[in-house]
């Protein structure tokens, strides 16, 4: 069979055979080459823990909730907007729902100053989600390596394609822990456990998509419509079947045509403009912002219901869709992003985007990576004729490998690898180096990586007393000189997390200055970007008054060169004005008075001539 309707897809209500049948596909992390469970987890023993995360278990239907009534709700708040007690009691209610069912949550809330053991725990966690943070010289087997941001399940109902589930649906982590099947069994209703009828009680969740002004957001009941009767494709009748409990799209111009971006941002970057549609565009972002926060808070009842809400926007527009102050809170295990290419913001897009995410979708294997294949193939080659050199020779090529790896990770700045490698090896942070520097701690500080110093001496308790055997120097004493601010900041800032820990000597052998917080650092930071950009100003004054102090002095060079050359000259008169020229700006009666006078100058000369 190389079909199955899209019926028997929905994630929600799978069929039973379908689900039977279900597998998890496994593949290597360089190769792309299919590997079976137990390689997996034999290759992840380390990971797995003794009691499975995720076990599979019956869907029990939620709690009734009356579809009319809070309908009726939204429609009371629509009608009396400036009411402004009824959210805040709602607000409360469900607070105090929510304090009742799920306990105290203010351990998932990160505090400004967390434990080590938090911070460890958590680069840990990271080390699984990250592709990046993986060894790059060694390949590992995952089901979430599948060039795709799918899980790719196989099934015998298929013959040369395989099912994907998209990877944000089921929250999956990368870890032999996490079993994507029972995850699947755990969300869908079967024949033994049919879906309730009630839209509600069936489940929802949400979809908000903002994009250039254009926002479309949806409620949207697990309980498709029935499509039994209905024409057109299955592309359309996959359409027709999404159920919108509450929908609603608006525009606001709030983009320039073919510039791209939000006049806030335009703002940020390149000043505040004056013109009329920059501030048309600018109410407009203010008022959307308006909009999209009512409308949240409108549908607050439903979205604390829902299961999942997936969201598509970026910057400042994921930002007024989830915030401290919206119906939306930052870090709800429920917000996922949206994780493929979507169209402009439209309630069919969302109807799109629902089916796209909800349903199994068929597709075909990864592509076989021949060449990283055969450059795995003699590495093992390699590796086998490695194996016939001496026991000494052994033992101080992995002592070299581990000084090589260390530092490579170190270099990079690569912290939950290089946590990973220490702990995978049974390495201590205070291992020898076959380099320059003795200790971890010295590389980073003479590098210049003060990210790497903190997390070294926080994470890893490295001690900061080690002396270099050659210039006898700890590693506080090594630092880049070009960062070397930088790198001391690192130092005293770990010494403000560590506290109490050590004893004042230690701190005296390490030469490591004060402790310093965070927020010291940043206004000191903040102190020397002023210091800096105010110095580049009178740079730039200064040079500004030497380039005309050059120029002035060129002037007066070039003046006397020419003088020398030519002499000082001398001022060329202008030319005599007419007598015509001189009666121009006159009235004519003046102008007859000057002509009568000057008639008469010329009678009293030639009368003077005659005597």
């Amino acid at each position: 069979m190389s079909e199955i309707h899209w019926q028997k897809r929905y994630i929600y209500n799978l069929d039973s055979e379908l689900l039977n049948g279900l597998k998890t596909l496994y593949f290597d992390s360089k190769t792309y080459e299919l590997k079976t469970q137990q390689e997996f987890i034999e290759k992840r023993k380390d990971e797995v823990v003794a009691k499975l995360e995720i076990s599979p278990t019956i869907v029990k239907p939620k709690k009734k909730v009356d579809l009319t009534q809070i309908l009726a709700n939204l429609k009371l708040k629509s009608d009396d907007k400036e009411s402004e007690s009824e959210p805040s009691d709602i607000e409360e209610n469900e607070n105090e729902h929510d304090e009742g069912e799920s306990g105290n949550d203010s351990d998932k809330v990160p505090s400004g100053k967390e434990e080590i053991s938090d911070l460890y725990a958590r680069v840990e966690s990271s080390i699984v989600e990250t592709k990046d943070e993986i060894e790059e010289s060694v390949s590992t087997i995952s089901f979430m390596t599948t060039k795709s941001p799918m899980i790719l399940l196989s099934t015998p109902l298929l013959d040369d394609k395989v099912l994907g589930v998209y990877k944000s649906l089921i929250s999956a982590v990368d870890s032999p822990n996490f079993d994507p099947v029972a995850h699947i069994t755990n969300l869908t209703y079967t024949a033994e456990n049919r879906m309730p009828k009630d839209p509600l009680e069936a489940g929802i969740s949400a979809v908000f998509m903002l994009s250039s002004g254009h926002f479309a957001g949806a409620i949207i009941s697990h309980l498709p419509h029935s499509t039994k009767g209905n024409k057109g494709t299955n592309t359309e009748l996959q359409l027709q079947s999404v159920r919108l409990i509450q929908h609603k799209t608006f525009h606001r111009y709030t983009t320039r045509r073919k510039q791209g971006g939000s006049q806030s941002a335009m703002d940020d970057s390149k000043g505040k403009a004056n013109s009329a549609g920059s501030t048309l565009r600018r109410y407009n972002e203010q008022a959307l912002n308006k909009e999209i926060d009512d409308l949240l808070l409108e549908w607050k009842d439903l979205l604390d219901q829902c299961d999942n809400v997936f969201i598509r926007a970026s910057g400042k527009s994921l930002q007024n869709l989830v915030n401290d102050k919206g119906a939306l809170k930052p870090g709800d295990d429920r917000i996922k992003m949206i994780p493929f290419t979507t169209g402009r913001p439209t309630s069919k897009e969302i109807k799109r985007v629902w089916n796209e995410l909800t349903y199994l979708k068929i597709t075909d294997k990864p592509k076989l990576e021949k060449k990283e294949m055969e450059n795995q193939r003699k590495r093992l080659e390699a590796m086998a004729k490695s194996k016939s050199v001496t026991s000494s020779n052994t033992e101080a090529t992995k002592v070299s490998s581990h000084s090589q790896e260390l530092i490579n990770l170190i270099k990079k700045s690569k912290a939950p690898a290089l946590l990973a490698y220490l702990k995978k090896n049974k390495i201590t942070s205070d291992y020898l180096l076959e380099d320059m520097y003795p200790t971890m701690l010295h590389y980073a500080s003479a590098h210049g990586l003060a990210h790497m110093v903190r997390i070294l001496m926080v994470q890893t308790g490295a001690n900061a007393t080690i002396v270099d055997s050659t210039s006898g120097k700890t590693a506080w004493d090594v630092a880049n000189k070009s960062k070397k601010q930088e790198v001391h900041w690192a130092f005293q800032q770990a010494r403000f997390q560590l506290g109490e820990k050590y004893p004042e000597e230690y701190w005296v052998e390490s030469h490591i200055g004060p402790a310093i917080s965070p927020d010291e650092i940043s206004k000191l930071k903040e102190s020397a970007t002023a210091k800096l950009k105010q110095d580049q100003i009178n740079k730039q004054k200064d040079l500004e008054e030497l380039a005309t102090q050059k120029i002035g002095e060129m002037r007066t060079e070039r003046v006397r060169n020419i003088e020398q050359k030519f002499g000082v000259g001398q001022t060329v008169g202008a030319k005599p004005q007419t007598e015509e020229q001189k009666l121009q700006g006159l009235s004519p009666e003046q102008r007859m008075r000057v002509m009568r006078e000057q008639r008469a100058r010329a009678m009293e000369k030639r009368l003077g001539l005659l005597k």
